[in-house]
C-alpha cells in the first residue's frame, strides 16, 4: 500500500484532549483549553483572576479508498468553558458526550443526526461538581462501561481540590448525573482517575503528589486499598486494558510508561522511557498489544506491549515503537484511535486512523497506523 502522509490542521485555541466516538468511529470530539491573562491592575490585591476560556471542535476524519489519503472534515465548533477532558459512553444506539471544564461542570451532550451530512452535539445537562466561585477545575473523568455496556454507567471525576467524585447516570433520565460518592483523594492536584473496567467498583487516581492510589468504592473511602508512591512525578493518567484482566497502564511526568498487574500494583511489571511526560494512554480498540500515548516534549507513540507474565516476572524487553510522530513547539495532550480500514487486498495490513493534539503549537494531528 502506498505511504499516508500524516495531516496537520491549524487550531484557533490550544488543544487539550481528543476522543472518537466508539459508535461511530468517524466522528471525534476535540476540546481546547486556552488561560486568558487580563491586564495588570493597578494594585496587586485588585488584580483580576485568569480567565480559561474553551470550546467544542466535532469532526470527521477518514480513508479515502486507496488508504492513502486522510480526509478531515469539521462538522460543528462552540464556545464553552475550557475543556480539560471528555469521554463517550459506548452505547450504540444513542452515544453520549460527557465533558469536564475548567468550571467544574461535568457537560453532557447528546449526538444529533451521526449518519447524516451534518451531525451536531446538543448539550443535555450540566453537572455543577463544585460552586462556580471556588475556582476549582474538573481535571479528569472517566465512564465505567468501556467492557460492559451498561444503560446507566457510573462516571468518575477528579477535581483540582484534591477530591473525587462519584456519579451515577439513572437509565430512566440518560441527561442527569446523580452524585453518589466524594472523598478526599490527594493532598495535590489529582491529574488523573479511571476505573478499572473489569471490575467497576474499583477506581485509580494519580496526583501531583507523585501518588497511585487505588479504592474500592463498596467501602467507606476515607483510605485507600493500595499506595503506590515509587514514581519520580506526578501521576498524569491511567488506563485499564479493556481486553486484558488485571493489566493497567500508568504515565507520569517522569517521562515512563509503567504496566503494572492489578493483582501487584506495588511494583511494575515493565517500565519504559519515552522521553517526555505522559498525558494520555489509550489501548487499541481491538488489537490487544498497541498503545497509543501523548507524551507531551516527546510527541506521539505507538507501542507493542506483552502481555503480563504467567509466572515471576523477569527482565522485560524494551516495548518496540510501532508508530511516533514529533513535533517541535507543542506539548501532545490529547490523542486517541480512531477508524480501522481493511486492506485492499490480501496480506496487507488492515489500516487505523490516529489523532492527536499539541498544546502551544495549536494543531491537530492526523496519521495511519498499519
Amino acid at each position: 500500500m502506498a505511504r499516508c502522509a500524516p495531516t496537520t490542521i491549524p487550531t484557533a485555541l490550544t488543544p487539550c484532549s481528543l476522543e472518537f466516538c466508539p459508535a461511530h468511529p468517524r466522528l471525534a470530539v476535540c476540546g481546547f483549553y486556552q488561560t486568558h491573562q487580563p491586564p495588570p491592575a493597578a494594585a496587586e490585591d485588585d488584580a483580576p483572576p485568569v480567565e480559561r476560556i474553551g470550546s467544542t471542535l466535532l469532526f470527521e476524519a477518514a480513508l479515502d479508498s486507496s488508504l492513502a489519503q486522510i480526509s478531515y472534515r469539521p462538522l460543528q465548533s462552540f464556545d464553552c468553558p475550557a475543556v480539560l477532558d471528555a469521554r463517550w459512553t459506548q452505547d450504540p444506539h444513542q452515544p453520549l458526550l460527557i465533558s469536564a471544564d475548567a468550571q467544574a461542570g461535568l457537560n453532557v451532550y447528546t449526538l444529533l443526526d451521526p449518519l447524516g451530512p451534518a451531525p451536531r452535539l446538543d448539550r443535555l445537562h450540566t453537572f455543577a461538581c463544585s460552586p462556580r466561585e471556588e475556582g476549582v477545575l474538573c481535571l479528569s473523568l472517566d465512564i465505567s462501561d468501556k467492557r460492559n455496556k451498561s444503560a446507566s454507567p457510573s462516571i468518575v471525576c477528579s477535581l483540582s481540590n484534591g477530591q473525587v467524585v462519584l456519579l451515577a447516570q439513572p437509565s430512566q433520565g440518560p441527561a442527569a448525573l446523580v452524585e453518589t460518592q466524594r472523598w478526599n483523594a490527594h493532598l495535590y492536584e489529582p491529574w488523573t482517575c479511571a476505573f478499572d473496567y473489569w471490575q467497576p467498583h474499583s477506581v485509580f487516581t494519580g496526583g501531583d503528589d507523585c501518588k497511585l492510589k487505588l479504592w474500592d468504592t463498596r467501602n467507606t473511602l476515607d483510605q485507600p486499598v493500595l499506595v503506590n508512591s515509587k514514581f519520580d512525578g506526578g501521576v498524569t493518567a491511567i488506563r485499564s486494558h479493556h481486553l486484558r484482566e488485571h493489566m493497567v497502564a500508568v504515565g507520569s511526568y517522569d517521562a515512563r510508561l509503567r504496566i503494572f498487574d492489578q493483582r501487584k500494583m506495588t511494583a511494575a511489571v515493565q517500565e519504559e522511557a519515552c522521553g517526555g511526560g505522559i498525558w494520555r494512554i489509550k489501548w487499541a480498540e481491538t488489537d490487544a498489544s498497541r498503545v497509543l500515548l501523548a507524551a507531551m516534549h516527546a510527541g506521539f507513540r505507538v507501542l507493542e506491549i506483552a502481555e503480563l507474565p504467567r509466572g515471576a516476572p523477569g527482565p522485560s524487553l524494551p516495548a518496540p515503537v510501532v508508530s511516533q510522530l514529533t513535533h517541535r513547539a507543542g506539548l501532545a495532550y490529547g490523542a486517541d484511535w480512531g477508524p480501522s480500514f481493511p486492506a485492499p487486498s490480501a496480506g496487507s495490513p488492515h489500516r487505523s486512523v490516529v489523532a492527536g493534539c499539541s498544546f502551544y503549537d495549536r494543531a491537530l494531528h492526523l496519521w495511519v497506523v498499519d
